[in-house]
């Protein structure tokens, strides 16, 4: 049975970002705005969350980067070896 979400009501939570890019442009939009609390939320956003979490991904994908060169010699050595 399907029921009808509720209408939005003030003090609920709301997704309104599901990716890193996403969530830097909420905090640039919150950026515009005239309210210090959104201002102050788009500053923590922008200035700790976004390159908190770029650094991180970079680190994963150098990580991932170097399993995979590894994987790679340590195939070819295996093969130098009569592996299979």
């Amino acid at each position: 049975m399907y029921r009808v979400p509720p209408c939005f009501e003030s003090g609920r939570w709301e997704v309104v970002a599901s990716s890193i890019e996403d969530i830097e442009a909420e905090g640039e939009r919150l950026k515009r705005s005239l309210k210090a609390a959104d201002q102050n939320v788009s500053s923590k956003i922008l200035d700790e969350f976004v390159p908190f979490f770029k650094e991180r991904v970079e680190e994963q994908e150098r990580w991932r980067r170097a399993r995979e060169k590894i994987d790679r010699e340590l195939k070819l050595s295996w093969g130098m070896f009569g592996g299979r």
